[in-house]
């Protein structure tokens, strides 16, 4: 083989303004974002902490009903129907078909745009009330502000890269608020006067207190299992594109193109050996098979070709159709790469034998 025939082999050279196309279409790789885990999985933990909010708002809009603070319950109850209401339009967009009626053009759009949009809200939602119900109804004396620390640990799981602004922001006014809350938590009067009990303040604060580490663990719980499904499928991804690109290229040629220190990979090669083998009268037997059985059996034909190529060191270039195209001496030089491809040549012929043999064809 003289080097200008290493033309022939062009689906081992890749160069960044020949063959883009060739290269994209074989070896698709998922394009990478800005977000630390999928969207699907932020959509867990944006649910999980609104149905948290959701949830928590609601038992104490009852407690407080039942001990008669009403204005402290109605308070609670509006941010019931906050939270409710994105559960509300998620019911909407999973129920609605998907005609084009009123209704669902009024709905958002199920991205990861409108993903960070609703966990602001939920997020800004949540410290308002909590900030509210310190400064309006009870005294920093009660301890409820200390569910304020939950809301940096929330942001850091809701809301992207993209809005890295403010979860700044949210954790810089939730920890000020905090340490506020703590310096005047023996001298602050709410502007609201409600009748509490001071007596009741500890069991408040012990609630509080109870519940910020039950949410917590929680929702970072969840969140780790979220992200060890993220590694997963991350890993799953990678062995595919690296299956790929194995299929692909040689392995040599495979390291460097992953390097991409390189835009064009082309070598010079003074000598090697190509074999191209055409199965003689697959084309008539074929015509007689179904597709399934047809791509069976050269799947079965090809694949034993294939361990046969690898235990002799060579190169498998491709397929096409019943015809098979290996090479000798590339892309690692080697000086038997003749003798190695006429080895190659007489297996596949005892190997064709032995399968013709096993099931009665010729």
């Amino acid at each position: 083989m003289k080097q200008g025939d290493w033309d022939i082999l062009s689906d081992m050279t890749v160069t960044g303004q020949v063959r883009p196309e060739s290269w994209e279409k074989k070896a698709k790789l998922p394009k990478a974002t800005t977000s630390f885990m999928p969207v699907r999985n932020r959509a867990r933990a944006v649910k999980l902490v609104n149905n948290s909010a959701l949830a928590l708002s609601t038992f104490y809009t009852i407690i407080f009903a039942l001990v008669r603070l009403d204005t402290l319950a109605l308070y609670n109850f509006v941010f019931c129907c906050f939270y409710g209401s994105f559960i509300v339009v998620a019911m909407l967009q999973t129920y609605i078909v998907a005609e084009q009626t009123t209704l669902q053009k009024l709905l958002p759009n199920k991205d990861e745009k409108t993903l960070g949009v609703i966990a602001v809200l939920v997020l800004v939602g949540a410290y308002l009330q909590l900030v509210g119900t310190s400064v309006l109804f009870i005294p920093p004396a009660a301890g409820t502000h200390f569910y304020l620390i939950v809301i940096p640990i929330f942001t850091l799981i809701t809301i992207d890269s993209k809005g890295k602004i403010w979860w700044w922001l949210l954790t810089i006014a939730s920890l000020f608020a905090l340490v506020f809350f703590e310096l005047v938590r023996n001298t602050y009067e709410p502007l609201i006067s409600l009748p509490l009990n001071e007596s009741s303040f500890a069991a408040l604060s012990g609630m509080a207190i109870l519940f910020s580490v039950t949410l917590v663990a929680g929702v970072v719980g969840a969140f780790h299992k979220s992200l060890e499904e993220t590694r997963a499928d991350l890993t799953r991804a990678f062995q595919r594109s690296e299956l790929l690109l194995l299929n692909t290229f040689p392995k040599a040629i495979a390291k460097r193109l992953k390097k991409g220190k390189r835009k064009t990979i082309a070598d010079d090669v003074e000598i090697a050996s190509v074999l191209f083998a055409d199965l003689v009268g697959f084309t008539e037997l074929a015509g007689s098979l179904s597709a399934k059985e047809t791509v069976k059996i050269l799947n079965g034909i090809f694949s034993a070709f294939d361990s046969v190529v690898v235990e002799r060191g060579l190169e498998k270039i491709k397929t096409i159709g019943d015809a098979y195209m290996a090479a000798s001496g590339i892309p690692e030089p080697r000086k038997d790469h003749a003798p190695a491809l006429v080895g190659f040549a007489l297996d596949m012929i005892e190997l064709l034998e032995q399968y013709n043999e096993i099931n009665g064809t010729n």
